[in-house]
């Protein structure tokens, strides 16, 4: 089996070539892995901590702050072979979400933990390193804080204007996923995100759940979304896909048939799509221009970039 990773870096990116760069870096560093021999899991895992580290990604350093001006991730990983995954849901502070995620799913019996309890893990598996706000998303937090404030719907209790909520969901930069298969045929998912500009304290949102916004399947393959988390958990979006694909249609024809079929269902949504089937073949697909992503086999030297065609309503 040739390995092969593919990204995205979220919903409503502008196509920089800042962003487009940065990914294909992220990219380069888990196909590193997967040269090496090493497992799926790991380069994943270890693509998705060069995202959160480059500030670039709502994602670790580059997280969206919440109405109270701090940082609340969520990361989520999985591994095919057994179905293990592991994820951490509005966890504070910690500089890589993604790694305590993997810690969950390699040192516990537990599948996902949240808040406090999940930074207090953290630390004690000596993950402690604790990150910085990014200057931008506080001067982003104080503007935003400012139109609450001009539109008169910030009351008392620090409930938004839900109007105002939709508006920042809708113009969102978003989660930064992974998926890769390696040379085992070992298929593996990493996901990482700092959640909606804005958002009510203790949200949490579809990236670290399973079957929501990742799904991993040796058999099958695997699945990374971004855009909409609401409607991604209504909606279970990855297990949908990767079901489709179960029942022997083409990875690119499954994530073309769920893309499709929530546009004309929700509206205003946004989606992308980047997926893998158990021989490697790719699939993606978005009903918006934003979202990089990139893909990447064993043989190429550089990873290639937008190619998802965009299905609008």
């Amino acid at each position: 089996m040739k390995p092969v990773i593919i990204m995205h870096g979220g919903a409503r990116v502008p196509a920089s070539e800042n962003y487009q760069e940065t990914l294909k870096l992220c990219s380069k560093k888990g196909m590193e892995v997967l040269r090496r021999g090493g497992s799926s899991l790991d380069a994943v895992e270890a693509a998705i901590v060069m995202a959160e580290d480059s500030g670039v990604f709502n994602a670790g350093s580059g997280s969206h702050l919440n109405l109270a001006g701090e940082m609340e991730m969520d990361a989520a990983i999985m591994e095919g072979e057994n179905l293990h995954s592991g994820a951490v849901a509005a966890i504070p502070r910690v500089k890589n979400p993604i790694r305590v995620a993997r810690k969950v799913m390699d040192d516990t019996d537990h599948v996902l933990m949240a808040g406090e309890g999940a930074y207090r893990f953290a630390r004690a598996a000596g993950l402690d390193e604790e990150v910085i706000r990014n200057p931008k998303r506080v001067e982003e937090w104080d503007r935003l804080k400012q139109e609450l404030k001009h539109s008169g719907k910030l009351t008392g209790i620090n409930l938004p204007d839900p109007e105002k909520l939709k508006k920042w969901l809708i113009h969102e930069e978003s989660t930064v996923g992974a998926v890769a298969i390696d040379v085992r045929r070992n298929v593996a998912v990493a996901i990482s995100s700092g959640g909606t500009p804005m958002k009510l304290p203790g949200r949490v949102g579809d990236v670290p759940l399973l079957g929501c916004s990742f799904f991993a399947n040796d058999q099958v393959g695997g699945v990374s979304l971004t855009g909409t988390g609401n409607i991604m958990i209504k909606r279970a979006t990855a297990r949908w896909i990767v079901q489709l694909m179960a029942q022997g249609i083409s990875v690119q024809k499954a994530v073309e048939s769920v893309v499709d079929t929530l546009n004309r269902q929700y509206d205003p949504m946004v989606l992308g799509v980047v997926a893998l089937d158990s021989a490697g073949n790719f699939g993606a697909a978005r009903n918006l221009e934003g979202m990089p992503h990139c893909y990447q086999t064993i043989d190429m030297d550089e990873p290639v970039e937008k190619f998802a065609p965009i299905l609008k309503r």
